[in-house]
C-alpha cells in the first residue's frame, strides 16, 4: 500500500510540474507574441485596415489624420469643433488614429457599425466625407484611399529693370468647369517681391493686378495657369508680373516781367528756377530770359514747390534779389509777375548826362547860327 502511495504522489507531482509548465508557456506566448487567428476577441486583433497612398504616385501617405466614432452625430460636430463633449462616452467618443510611415492604420474596432473621416493631411486635400464600416471579431476590414496633393504656384513680381517691387495686390480666382461658379482664392493679397501659395487645389486660375506698387502703372491684364498636383519631383508653378514706372504729370510755368506799375513788359531778365530754397538745385533749363514781349519760355514741371530767383536784371533795371516761392499744380499753368525799378542814375552818371545835354545844346546853338548866316548871304 505505501508502495503505492508512493507512486501515486510521484505521478501527482509529475502532473503539477508538468501543468504549471503549460501555464507559463501560455502566459508568456500571450506577452510576446501577435494574435492573428480570426477567432481571437481580444483587442490584439486588429479588424480594421486603412492604407493612405498617393493619387499620383501610389506611394503611402503618412501623418494622416482620422476620427472614428460609433456615433455620426458625435463625429459630424466634432469635424466642426474638434473637441469631444465630457458627455460622449466609450465608442460614441471621437477617436483620432494617425497613419504610420506605411501609410496604414491597424487597430482593433469593437464589432459594429463605425464611422469615420479624414480631418488632416499635410501638403493634400482633404476628404472629410463621413465614410462607414461594419467591423467583426471574426474578419478584417480593409480600406484603400488615395489622396491628391495641393500645387503649388509662385508669383513674382518685377520692375522694368527686372528689380523687386513690393506692395502690389491680386486677386487669385479658381475657374469652375463649365456651368460650375468661380471661386476667389485670395482677393487683394499682397505681393513683397514674390508670393508662394502652396495649397492650391489643382485646376484652371486667373490671376489679375488689382494695385500696383507705388509710382508704377497697373498691369491689368490677367494672366492664366492650369495648376498640377505638386509632387516631390514635381515644380512649382510660376507666374511673373512687370510694372513700368507711372510717368509723372507735369504742370507749367511762366514768368513775366514788368515795370513798376506794369505799364511795360522788359526784356532781357534772367530767372533761375530752384528746387530748393537755398537756391542750390536748378531744374533743367535754368537760367529763363525774358523775350520781347517780357516772358520767359513756359517751363514744364513736376508738381511741386519751387523757387525763384532773379540773376539778371534787364538793362537799365535794378536786380530784385527776392526769392520766390510758386506751388506747380499738375496739368495747370502758373503764371507768375515779377517788377523792377528802374536804376537811379550814380553822381558819376549825372555829371556826364550833364556835359552831353551842354554839349548837344551848344551844337544845336551853333548849327542854328550857321543856317541864320547862310540865309543872309543868299538874299544878297
Amino acid at each position: 500500500m505505501k508502495k503505492f502511495r508512493k507512486i501515486t504522489n510521484v505521478f501527482l507531482a509529475l502532473l503539477m510540474i508538468f501543468g504549471l509548465l503549460v501555464i507559463d508557456v501560455g502566459v508568456k506566448a500571450e506577452e510576446t507574441l501577435e494574435v492573428t487567428c480570426i477567432e481571437e476577441t481580444t483587442t490584439t486583433y486588429k479588424n480594421f485596415e486603412l492604407t493612405k497612398l498617393d493619387s499620383l504616385t501610389d506611394n503611402p501617405i503618412s501623418g494622416v489624420t482620422f476620427a472614428f466614432s460609433k456615433n455620426q452625430t458625435n463625429l459630424e460636430e466634432y469635424l466642426t469643433t474638434g473637441t469631444n463633449k465630457p458627455s460622449w462616452k466609450g465608442d460614441d467618443k471621437v477617436t483620432e488614429k494617425i497613419t504610420n510611415t506605411s501609410g496604414k492604420i491597424s487597430c482593433w474596432l469593437n464589432p459594429g457599425t463605425w464611422y469615420y473621416a479624414e480631418i488632416e493631411a499635410d501638403g493634400y486635400i482633404v476628404d472629410s466625407s463621413i465614410q462607414v464600416v461594419t467591423t467583426t471579431s471574426t474578419s478584417r476590414q480593409l480600406k484603400v484611399f488615395k489622396n491628391t496633393s495641393y500645387g503649388k504656384l509662385r508669383i513674382v513680381k518685377l520692375d522694368q529693370n527686372e528689380s523687386p517691387l513690393n506692395g502690389a495686390k491680386f486677386t487669385l480666382t479658381l475657374l469652375g468647369n463649365e456651368g460650375e461658379p468661380d471661386t476667389i482664392i485670395e482677393e487683394n493679397f499682397v505681393v513683397n517681391g514674390e508670393i508662394t501659395f502652396n495649397q492650391l487645389i489643382p485646376g484652371r486660375y486667373k490671376v489679375v493686378e488689382t494695385e500696383a506698387p507705388s509710382g508704377y502703372d497697373l498691369d491689368p491684364t490677367p494672366q492664366f495657369i492650369t495648376i498640377e498636383p505638386y509632387t516631390k519631383e514635381g515644380t512649382i508653378f510660376e507666374l511673373t508680373f512687370i510694372n513700368t514706372p507711372t510717368p509723372p504729370v507735369y504742370g507749367f510755368l511762366v514768368i513775366t516781367k514788368y515795370n513798376v506799375g506794369k505799364t511795360i513788359t522788359l526784356q532781357g531778365a534772367e530767372f533761375g528756377v530752384y528746387t530748393d530754397l537755398a537756391c542750390l538745385n536748378a531744374v533743367e533749363g535754368s537760367p529763363f530770359t525774358t523775350g520781347i514781349d517780357g516772358k520767359t519760355s513756359t517751363l514744364t514741371l513736376i508738381p511741386g514747390t519751387y523757387y525763384i530767383k532773379e540773376l539778371v536784371a534787364p538793362a537799365g533795371y535794378t536786380l530784385d534779389q527776392r526769392i520766390a516761392t510758386v506751388g506747380i499744380t499738375a496739368g495747370l499753368t502758373t503764371s507768375y509777375e515779377m517788377e523792377n525799378e528802374i536804376t537811379p542814375p550814380t553822381a558819376g552818371n549825372y555829371a556826364s548826362t550833364l556835359l552831353i545835354g551842354l554839349f548837344l545844346a551848344a551844337f544845336t546853338a551853333l548849327s542854328y547860327a550857321c543856317f541864320k548866316f547862310t540865309k543872309k548871304r543868299v538874299n544878297r
